[in-house]
């Protein structure tokens, strides 16, 4: 007898609560199951209660941390994929190119924080460009200085571009957040707002005071994004240089500088902005002349426009006269100087830069304490500006130096204290030396001087290092006290004096021989004599063997007379081994020749 099951409607149940529904998968095939007895069936317990267990057990909390689980194993999965990618599509040559800790990305940062500090030092001279004819009291635009300006501005927005192109492709996975995150700030600092703002100048000079501050705080604001740039390559080249290009406090001097440029290029920028806005308030002036005696039209002042020669010249000398100002006269407040210095209508470019450069640099020095300012907000404002920046320097400035003397105070200790464990290490060793080889210790402050100097921490103490470090009367004197008794035994020079043998040092070539390793096998060839300072060598021949240890010289038949005058070598009859590590210093026939030709010669002469 066969029961008939209610079916479920669930679109998802785990494969082993099915199994638990339907014990009998062959039901689910088509075929015909086994009947279910009647005492397996719980009639209080329906079919769909493994599934409603299984949902009220599962919490929606767990099935947003495996969606977001998965979604991270995806995405890894996914970067996986494309660095092999990348690895496929680019050669070594320009992945090494896009490494960011590669010497490459750091040297284009130096590079390209030199080129932005070229670019905000070009970028306010636009505020230059605008002058004013203080005959017919319009303004103008220097030509000259218009087309190097946004010539240059045009060269280093590419600068910029590229910059930010290579950004991109240095992370090509996370390209999009890049853009989207920098997108604002990079438009901000590429737009050419100094560029519309000069070709719009006619317009520009028409809107009231407060829409021309507007386009004043879009200027500035562009060019704090643009000096942001330098501050965060400079971090970059900071933190991220090779040790081999700074070292020690380098680093601290790169920060030094940049405080100083900075300081500067803050000097530059606050005497553009002077010029410029002495420019505006004199436009001000004019303006409220014209409002108040009705003596011009307010349209503007450019000196191509066609009322320019229709307005009241008098009146506006009148009100706006500052040569010198009188008690009715308008009060420009900070901006005086500009215009009783006349740098407004100078087209001497140089001299207008050095006095607006110069107001900047001394007023930012005193924190703006001697400016007299008016009741204009803006010139409030600006001179308030002056004086926090000026202060912020200084804090700055302080700063770097405590710094600075830290790192520095540390950086010596450290280097104390390498010395001092080097002095430590290479104390024993090089007494040792002296001692197996018969050397006076006076020798060893010198020795220890130049390893410490000029010697790696990793190299041992033997007789090619100290003839490497060493000067040259040292080495002479070293190498008199170890090869000049040695030398001796030879029959050509056994006559020799102390002063005669400094023309042998540059030829005595220091060697080192490791323990059991052969030098003259049977029947080879050899050209030079071996003078043994350190070590044992032993000479085997099937009748007999002979040792020579420290203070003798090996292959004696080279100096014999047939030998020395008829060849420069000779062919081993025996076989040589080094018993011990030796030590020791090799002359050759040849050197031996021009030693004694040289000794020769200086008896002649005397």
């Amino acid at each position: 007898m066969n029961y008939i099951v209610p079916s479920l409607q669930v679109s998802t149940v785990p494969a082993e609560l099915l199994s638990s529904a339907n014990p009998n998968p062959a039901a689910t095939t088509g075929e015909r199951a086994n009947p279910i007895p009647l005492e397996k069936l719980n009639p209080t317990k329906s079919v769909t209660s493994p599934v409603r267990e299984w949902a009220e057990r599962r919490q929606p909390r767990e099935g947003i941390k495996e969606s977001w689980r998965f979604g991270r194993e995806r995405a890894e999965w996914i970067q996986r994929r494309v660095a092999i990618k990348e690895r496929w599509r680019f050669g070594p040559t320009f992945r090494r190119l896009l490494n960011p800790n590669g010497e490459f990305c750091q040297v284009w940062s130096a590079v390209l924080i030199l080129i932005c500090g070229f670019a905000v030092s070009v970028d306010p001279l636009f505020l230059y460009i605008p002058i004013v004819n203080i005959d017919i009291k319009c303004t103008r635009l220097d030509r000259k200085l218009k087309v190097t300006a946004l010539y240059l501005r045009f060269l280093t927005d590419i600068f910029y571009a590229y910059d930010i192109i290579w950004n991109v492709l240095e992370d090509r996975f996370n390209r999009w957040r890049i853009i989207k995150q920098w997108l604002p700030i990079v438009v901000l600092a590429v737009a050419p707002v100094p560029q519309v703002v000069i070709l719009s100048f006619t317009k520009i000079i028409r809107l009231p005071g407060s829409y021309r501050m507007m386009v004043n705080s879009l200027l500035v604001l562009q060019y704090v994004v643009r000096v942001g740039r330098i501050y965060q390559l400079r971090e970059h080249i900071t933190q991220d240089t090779p040790i081999k290009w700074f070292k020690g406090v380098g680093k601290f001097w790169i920060r030094g500088v940049f405080i100083i440029f900075e300081f500067i290029l803050a000097s530059h920028v606050f005497g553009a902005l002077w010029y410029f806005l002495s420019f505006q308030r004199l436009m001000d002036c004019w303006k409220y002349a014209c409002r108040n005696e009705n003596g011009c039209e307010l349209g503007g002042f450019y000196c191509e426009d066609k009322d320019t020669f229709m307005r009241n010249v008098t009146l506006l000398n009148n009100l706006c006269h500052a040569n010198p100002p009188t008690a009715t006269s308008f009060d420009f407040g900070i901006f005086l100087d500009a215009i009783q210095s006349g740098i407004l209508s100078s087209t001497d470019f140089p001299q207008k830069f050095l006095h607006c450069f110069w107001w900047g640099l001394r007023n930012l020095s005193s924190f703006g304490q001697n400016l007299q300012t008016s009741s204009y907000a803006w010139e409030d404002l600006f001179a308030i500006l002056i004086n926090v920046i000026g202060m912020l320097f200084v804090l700055i400035y302080l700063n770097a130096i405590v710094q600075m003397h830290a790192q520095s105070t540390a950086e010596l200790s450290k280097e104390n204290r390498k010395l001092r464990e080097m002095r430590n290490k290479r104390n024993p060793q090089i007494a040792s030396w002296l001692d197996e080889n018969g050397l006076p210790l006076d020798l060893k402050e010198r020795i220890m001087t130049c390893a410490l100097n000029e010697l790696k921490a990793d190299k041992d103490i033997n007789i090619i290092t100290i003839n490497d470090i060493l000067p040259w009367k040292d080495r002479v004197n070293i190498k008199r006290r170890l090869c000049l008794d040695t030398l001796k035994r030879a029959t050509e020079l056994h006559n020799m004096k102390e002063k005669e043998f400094e023309a042998f040092c540059d030829y005595l070539k220091p060697v080192i021989l490791e323990a059991n390793t052969y030098i003259d096998p049977k029947g080879e060839q050899f050209e030079e004599i071996l003078l043994i300072t350190q070590g044992t060598v032993m000479t085997c021949t099937p009748t007999s063997n002979r040792l020579f240890h420290k203070g003798d010289f090996y292959r004696e038949e080279l100096v014999r007379a047939r030998a020395f005058y008829e060849g420069t070598t000779s062919r081993s009859t025996k076989s040589v081994m080094c018993c011990t590590k030796v030590e020791g210093f090799t002359l050759t026939i040849k050197d031996m020749k021009r030693g004694i030709e040289i000794i020769r010669e200086q008896k002649l002469h005397r």
